[in-house]
């Protein structure tokens, strides 16, 4: 698996990153976060794919892990097509813009 633009290469594993805890489903991303609940094994692996596809077209790795700390908080009718979930997250997401002192 290629890495995102100025990560350092890291052993990859082969093997599920979705995961049961306390009975809901669960998935880890590269970045170490756990992400869910979700209701099912299926929808927890379809939510990954949709997540890794977002994180594809966004280059900031701060926006890349706004988006997956706040994934869930999605609303369920802007994950029916991909476009649907950028413009969410154009709209919605946005790293907050930091000024120096």
């Amino acid at each position: 698996m290629a890495n995102r633009s100025g990560e350092p290469d890291k052993m990859r594993f082969r093997g599920s990153h979705v995961f049961p805890a306390h009975g809901k489903w669960y998935f880890n991303t590269r970045e170490g976060i756990d992400v869910g609940p979700f209701d099912t094994r299926g929808e927890a692996e379809i939510n990954s794919t949709r997540l890794r596809l977002v994180l594809a077209k966004i280059d900031d790795p701060e926006l890349a892990r706004t988006v997956i700390s706040r994934y869930t908080e999605i609303p369920v009718e802007s994950h029916t097509d991909l476009r649907s979930l950028l413009m969410y997250v154009a709209k919605n997401m946005r790293v907050e813009q930091r000024t120096e002192i």
